[in-house]
């Protein structure tokens, strides 16, 4: 996800920039933080699901709007300040609508694969991410912070 806000951080279609990850032991809810296309604060939560075509629930995204209201200063009532990147197809209609007012907007696996399927750029850019993200942690300390995540 964070390659992806970094790589489209100017496309509409996305909106997010000056994406940083929250780190794992301050993980309440809110997965990252940015500014929106209109630069103001957004939150992001990341879900991943093994079944694309699963829909989240409540339950699924927990504290995430309370989190970035409480936590973060976002308008809670503007529909692009909190933002759920998942793979899967988005939220349920009574999760987004009766629960949370329309008001979190969802970037979906439809949307990230026709951003990103069989784009060249992309997989040649998130290479060099990846490659120089782990010479700066240096393999080491990496694989420190994988043991670390295994034993949880």
């Amino acid at each position: 996800a964070e390659a992806f806000f970094i790589q489209f951080s100017s496309d509409n279609r996305i909106g997010v920039y000056d994406y940083k990850p929250v780190l794992a032991e301050d993980d309440n809810g809110v997965d990252g933080y940015g500014k929106n296309i209109n630069g103001q604060p957004c939150t992001i939560q990341i879900k991943y699901r093994g079944n694309p075509t699963y829909t989240l629930k409540e339950r699924d995204i927990k504290q995430f709007a309370y989190q970035s209201i409480i936590n973060y200063d976002i308008d809670y009532k503007k529909s692009d300040n909190m933002i759920i990147f998942t793979n899967c197809e988005g939220l349920h209609w009574y999760t987004e609508s009766k629960v949370f007012d329309n008001k979190i907007r969802v970037i979906n696996g439809k949307t990230i694969a026709a951003l990103i399927d069989n784009n060249e750029g992309f997989w040649q850019n998130f290479k060099t991410l990846v490659r120089n993200s782990v010479e700066s942690i240096g393999v080491v300390k990496l694989t420190e912070i994988f043991d670390q995540k295994l034993e949880l």
